[in-house]
């Protein structure tokens, strides 16, 4: 069984790179088992990240999620629900790739996927670094994260957590 983590973002574009600076806190914590902690820098590239795996976890800065640094897990059904919008400026969403992920390649699209979306500041040009309040959320991203692993690992053993 496999997890895939996947951050997305631009690393020069402030608080565009919470994602990846979210891998990051996730490899500094060491995880272990079946989990791929993976980095992409727009969300078209997450189409073939989506195939052959249990879990896809998408972590990501969002615009709409609140006050900045506010973490939220939503299923890829709720992104519209909630009116979130990337910080990327790449035209296309998290969503909207998800959703033609699903139109291309129904059949090996996961089924079980979730976003984790970091609360940002709209970017305002080339900046390396993130906020202090985005710097400050992701150790309440990587724990959602890692709840979301750990309840994936506990469906192919109940054994593994108490």
């Amino acid at each position: 069984m496999l997890c895939r983590v996947v951050g997305v973002g631009q690393r020069g574009g402030g608080d565009d790179g919470a994602g990846p600076n979210t891998i990051d806190f996730l490899k500094s914590r060491g995880l272990v088992g079946d989990v791929e902690l993976l980095e992409i820098r727009e969300p078209s590239a997450l189409l073939p990240l989506l195939e052959h795996a249990d879990r896809v976890i998408v972590v990501d800065a969002a615009l709409g999620a609140g006050a900045a640094g506010n973490v939220l897990v939503l299923r890829p059904e709720e992104i519209q629900q909630n009116a979130l919008s990337s910080v990327s400026t790449h035209g296309m969403s998290v969503g909207q790739a998800i959703e033609l992920a699903r139109v291309l390649s129904a059949e090996s699209i996961c089924q079980d996927i979730f976003l984790v979306a970091i609360a940002a500041e709209r970017p305002a040009g080339i900046r390396y670094g993130l906020s202090a309040e985005v710097e400050a959320a992701l150790p309440r991203a990587a724990d959602a994260i890692l709840r979301l692993v750990g309840d994936e690992t506990q469906k192919r053993d109940p054994n593994t957590y108490a």
